[in-house]
């Protein structure tokens, strides 16, 4: 049985505000939550962080992240730019994938976010922590 997740809390720690939308949350009208984290601000709650184990669960299932709104940004199609990303649990993995508009959000191009204790091998409740790096790449980590 895989592990379940539940992020709690999300630090915005970019100069910029970002747009946070759960994908498999829905609203009372039948919306996808979607919310914004203002620059060097948080969000507290309860999401369960989806799981998605190939490219048609990763359409459907996931957490984005969206740091492009209102805001002077490097071009799209850059390979090294993410100015989106996807979140969800693949296993007992918190992974992400990029989205820099050149197609790399696929399922295989997946990459476990980082953080400490056995992430990967226990259930429980995270936190995310969204920073920048020089070249405005949205860096996440999870704890």
């Amino acid at each position: 049985m895989a592990n379940i997740n539940n992020l709690i809390t999300i630090a915005n720690q970019c100069p910029r505000a970002v747009r946070v939308q759960f994908r498999e949350t829905k609203t009372a009208q039948g919306k996808n939550d979607i919310f914004t984290v203002g620059a060097n601000e948080g969000w507290s709650g309860q999401e369960w962080i989806p799981w998605a184990d190939s490219d048609s669960d990763l359409a459907k299932h996931f957490i984005l992240v969206d740091a492009t709104s209102g805001h002077d940004m490097p071009s799209a199609g850059n390979a090294n730019y993410f100015p989106r990303i996807k979140i969800f649990q693949s296993g007992s993995d918190i992974c992400f994938v990029g989205d820099n508009g050149a197609g790399m959000s696929s399922y295989d191009n997946r990459v476990t976010l980082s953080g400490g204790g056995g992430l990967g091998a226990t259930s429980g409740e995270r936190s995310l922590v969204l920073s920048r790096s020089d070249n405005s790449q949205l860096i996440a980590v999870i704890g």
